[in-house]
């Protein structure tokens, strides 16, 4: 295990170009990587890092996202890298085919704009009430048989989706 420290800079541009530059070195080396911190913007140039280190192999990538929101707005307060944006760049990746490559787990509520995204998309997804009833195994079971076919998983986890108790103040 090795830390390679904090990622800082002036501006997010700057911040986010150097996490895919990591992400994509990651990929390249087959490195196992985790990401800490940040809001979960952050999860933008990750996905853009790993997309473009898998550009013209053929590999498919799969998203498994942990959170209480789907975060599939096409912008947020006009901002398409919001928070709330993450797995709708993730659609516009070269190496993600489309919704049925994302599993979303412990969704407790969307935005306006997401219902009707899904309604025309449908999406994988064990909400935060299906999950307390099935439990860990079952929904890794869905989730493995919805992405086994795929090359390559990104795990994405937003501390909202933990219980509020334990997570006061977030989303």
């Amino acid at each position: 295990i090795l830390d390679l420290g904090d990622i800082a800079g002036d501006d997010r541009r700057e911040i986010f170009e150097e996490v895919e530059a990591r992400a994509e070195s990651f990929v390249r080396a087959g490195k196992f990587f985790t990401f800490i911190g940040g809001d979960h913007s952050i999860s933008i140039p990750i996905m853009k890092g790993v997309d473009r280190a898998l550009r013209g192999t053929g590999k498919e990538l799969g998203i498994v996202h942990i959170d209480a929101h789907f975060d599939l707005c096409d912008e947020m307060e006009d901002d398409p890298l919001s928070h709330g944006c993450t797995e709708r760049r993730a659609l516009e990746l070269e190496s993600v085919a489309g919704t049925e490559s994302i599993f979303f787990v412990g969704i407790r509520s969307s935005e306006t704009c997401e219902s009707e995204f899904i309604r025309y998309n449908p999406v994988n997804v064990v909400s935060a009430r299906e999950y307390r009833q099935i439990g860990t195994k079952e929904t890794v079971i869905q989730i493995r048989e919805a992405l086994h076919h795929l090359d390559a998983v990104y795990v994405t986890i937003d501390i909202e989706a933990l219980d509020q108790d334990f997570a006061p103040g977030t989303g």
